[in-house]
């Protein structure tokens, strides 16, 4: 039986409060009851609300007082984009046995691994660590710190204990003692395919691909992995799950095609930032706060490229919360309006769904409103999207 399931059993595990968002823009909010493979099923104010699973593009989960634990030592990352933090870590010529507190234990064919760090993060030589696991590899790779420095040498990584990695260098079996290795990085021939519905991000940090997403009682979410195991996670340890891949495109991650900002006078704060507020804060709207998004000040004209293939844009849209600031608003698509008005400040967020069939530029013009100013102007598109 090459699946394994993973049970974590969570004394009186907390029913968490879900928030989804649709593809036709519908947003619902509740207690989780349960989870199949064609049906979100929530208690909203105590009436059952069914939600089918092909509309969903992503949900949010809220557990009262829960606060994510401290990151386990060993960092585990796959082909397929999963991101794990694990206690232990050993492996045999076929599969890297793992196990977490929060994921539990289970078995990973060795072609899914792309590197295991022993190392605890942060260190001085993360970032040259990213390099080298981004890197097109030719041999597995051992890699050691040398202070500031990162090395390695190439080779084939075998057996994995708790004291050792024994490595096969120009034919020659070494045992390397595992308190001297920073992390290791495989070589894949033939990666893993993802084959994944579904993004998953616990409060650890750790990021999961999913088959499948379940729930038979919403205490507990069960994840069908591309790599082979059933993971069973308690559900206040779930931030969000995603399942927008390949069906949306969130305007933070667009680059603009074209920006334009007129200066009223010399200022050198920024007129344009993605995920957070101009002058970095959490974006955040009346009583909404957005993870994702963009911030723009007024006379600021940002051109977004579409090359017809998207059918709505959709965010809601507001002046940032604290600031006094009101803008006036103009959304067009290959020169045709589709939207024009004010915003106000202290005021929740607006709704906007525009339909963008067929179109090639996308064009958000803010400009000041009934006070010829640009202080507080700090407008809001939160949850900024372009569905196909």
């Amino acid at each position: 039986m090459n699946l394994s399931i993973l049970l974590v059993v969570v004394a009186a595990a907390a029913v968490p409060r879900v928030e989804i968002s649709t593809l036709s823009g519908d947003e619902f909010s509740g207690n989780l009851t349960s989870i199949t493979a064609d049906t979100w099923k929530l208690d909203v104010d105590g009436k059952p609300v069914e939600v089918a699973g092909a509309q969903i593009l992503a949900t949010r989960f809220f557990v009262a007082g829960q606060t994510a634990g401290e990151k386990e030592s060993l960092e585990l990352s796959l082909t397929d984009g999963s991101l794990l933090h694990l206690k232990t870590a050993l492996a045999d010529p076929k599969e890297i046995h793992v196990t977490s507190d929060v994921t539990g234990d289970m078995k990973i064919p060795r072609n899914f691994v792309q590197s295991l760090r022993f190392e605890k993060a942060p260190t001085s030589v993360d970032d040259s660590w990213k390099e080298l696991v981004a890197r097109t590899a030719r041999q597995d790779m051992i890699v050691v710190r040398k202070n500031d420095v990162l090395d390695f040498v190439e080779g084939v990584i075998g057996e994995i204990t708790e004291a050792q990695v024994n490595v096969l260098l120009d034919g020659e079996n070494i045992p390397v003692n595992r308190d001297r290795v920073f992390g290791l990085i495989f070589y894949q021939r033939e990666p893993g395919k993802a084959g994944s519905a579904a993004r998953v991000q616990l409060l650890n940090g750790d990021l999961l691909q999913a088959r499948k997403v379940t729930s038979s009682a919403g205490t507990s979410v069960e994840l069908a992995l591309p790599c082979g195991p059933e993971v069973s996670v308690a559900a206040d340890q779930i931030k969000a799950v995603d399942f927008s891949s390949g069906r949306l495109a969130w305007i933070d991650e667009v680059a603009p095609r074209e920006k334009k900002h007129e200066f009223e006078v010399i200022d050198v704060v920024p007129d344009y930032r993605v995920n957070r507020d101009i002058y970095g804060s959490r974006l955040k709207v009346g009583k909404r706060v957005f993870d994702r998004g963009v911030c723009i000040r007024s006379k600021t004209l940002v051109r977004y490229r579409l090359d017809g293939d998207f059918n709505r844009f959709q965010a809601w849209m507001g002046i940032q919360h604290g600031y006094a600031g009101d803008v006036n608003v103009t959304i067009s698509c290959d020169g045709k309006e589709l939207f024009s008005g004010a915003v106000e400040p202290n005021a929740e967020a607006q709704r906007l769904d525009l339909d963008v069939s067929g179109k090639y530029s996308l064009e958000v013009l803010v400009d000041f409103g009934k006070v010829k100013s640009d202080i507080g102007d700090h407008l809001v598109l939160g949850d900024a999207r372009l569905l196909k």
